[in-house]
């Protein structure tokens, strides 16, 4: 299906509702929108930067910020990252 604008706004809404305990459950549902849309699966981790950040807590921020280096950037082998731990 197409993307529209209308779709990606609702998606940014989530900001209202993320927090360290949904994380990774805002991460996983935002990792399937690609099945559904035309969509690169790595705007998953660009739309996970903006809700943290309007989320209002920096170390979501953070994290959001290296889940994504580490998901689409080059990783050293044997690198790992907690979705748990903050």
């Amino acid at each position: 299906m197409p993307f529209t604008k209308e779709r990606e706004t609702g998606i940014l809404a989530l900001s209202g509702v993320i927090g360290r305990e949904n994380f990774r459950d805002v991460l996983f549902l935002l990792s399937k929108v690609h099945y559904t849309y035309g969509v690169h699966p790595s705007e998953a981790y660009e739309w996970l930067v903006a809700i943290s950040k309007g989320g209002g807590d920096e170390k979501m921020v953070e994290k959001a910020e290296r889940i994504r280096d580490f998901a689409i950037g080059a990783r050293e082998l044997g690198e790992r990252f907690s979705l748990t731990t903050w």
